[in-house]
């Protein structure tokens, strides 16, 4: 499970951010991103902030939950898959402000 804080401020990539407030033991395991709390987006090395702000952006768009599918990118995983919910969170009505997001990732069924 992840949760990520909107911030009001421009970076080179937005003129919004996201904070990495929580980070699952697991999830981070899985992806190789021990550490990472406390993070920016913004501050991560390319190209995950331009893989990571679209979903922001139609997230944030929609007001609504948004699910996304894929597979791990550059993380020696190729076995898995995920699938991604993606929630907004508001203190105050009608300002989305904060994101929480759960990530299950599952092992591809072998082939052959």
């Amino acid at each position: 499970m992840l949760l990520l804080e909107v911030e009001k401020h421009a970076n080179r990539y937005r003129d919004y951010d996201m904070r990495l407030r929580y980070l699952g033991t697991a999830l981070a395991e899985t992806l190789k991103s021990e550490g990472l709390t406390g993070t920016t987006i913004s501050a991560l090395p390319d190209p995950f902030p331009d893989r990571w702000f679209p979903g922001f952006d139609r997230l944030r768009e929609a007001a609504a939950p948004l699910s996304v599918r894929g597979k791990p990118y550059l993380v020696d995983k190729a076995h898995l898959r995920f699938e991604m919910l993606y929630l907004p969170l508001a203190r105050n009505e009608g300002d989305a402000d904060e994101v929480g997001f759960n990530l299950a990732c599952m092992h591809r069924a072998p082939i052959g």
